[in-house]
């Protein structure tokens, strides 16, 4: 037997379930037509084609750091990332160049001579499995995501920079590059 008390809790159950059914139904066109309304990689990274929607895209944000083409490197203040593969580049053109928080690999102290270069850790938030670390890095502020780890402020780690991970903007325009 039904409460008074039970009608409003069973009201609801009502609204939500018509609300999946009316969220199915509006899907079902879309499987009919074969249509994947997921994402796929190639639109993704066309939403990064410029540096104004790279900039916001993300949580955390894409790493921002002032470059140069040097050769077949990327030249920082004080550190050289090799340029990603088939880039060809203006020499010594101005650069921006992007690299997501969680795409960062720390470097263990042995190997430290492979490193791009060294983060100065500011702020260490910790979030559940992963560690967001923030700091100094070539003159500029750069965001490491990693698996949780017992790095705190004032902590200094070698960090590289994985060339296959850049995305590369034309200073100036903000066009991508690469």
């Amino acid at each position: 037997d039904v409460q008074p008390r039970d009608l409003p809790s069973r009201g609801w159950g009502f609204v939500v379930g018509a609300m999946q059914t009316l969220a199915a139904i509006n899907e079902l066109p879309l499987i009919w037509m074969a249509y994947d309304t997921a994402v796929p990689r190639a639109t993704f990274l066309a939403q990064q084609a410029t540096l104004l929607v790279a900039s916001f895209v993300g949580s955390p944000e894409m790493n921002l750091l002032d470059m140069r083409a040097a050769g077949g490197t990327l030249a920082g203040a004080s550190c050289t990332v090799p340029a990603p593969a088939g880039c060809r580049l203006a020499p010594d053109a101005p650069l921006k160049v992007g690299i997501r928080p969680d795409h960062v690999v720390v470097v263990p102290d042995s190997e430290a001579d492979s490193a791009s270069g060294w983060l100065d850790v500011d702020v260490c938030e910790h979030l559940g499995t992963t560690t967001l670390m923030i700091g100094g890095f070539d003159g500029q502020r750069l965001r490491v995501l990693t698996p949780r780890s017992s790095t705190r402020p004032g902590d200094r780690l070698a960090v590289r920079l994985p060339a296959d991970r850049l995305h590369l903007f034309d200073a100036g325009s903000g066009e991508r590059i690469h």
